[in-house]
């Protein structure tokens, strides 16, 4: 058990950590996706939800 938590030790610190730049960059990178994403699943349920009406109100 012991010679597992010192490899882990040396495993650990052969990690290159990114820098918080780095960090805040990709967080930036991910929020606009999402923002992006979101708009256009927003779109289409708009899109969609006007074709149901329109074809609801024909269908009647």
């Amino acid at each position: 058990m012991s010679r597992f938590f010192h490899d882990l030790k040396v495993e650990i610190k052969k990690i290159v950590w990114p820098t918080p730049h780095t960090v805040w960059k990709n967080v930036g990178i991910v929020v606009a996706v999402i923002a992006v994403v979101g708009v256009c699943v927003f779109g289409l349920d708009e899109a969609f939800t006007h074709l149901l009406h329109q074809f609801m109100n024909v269908a009647v």
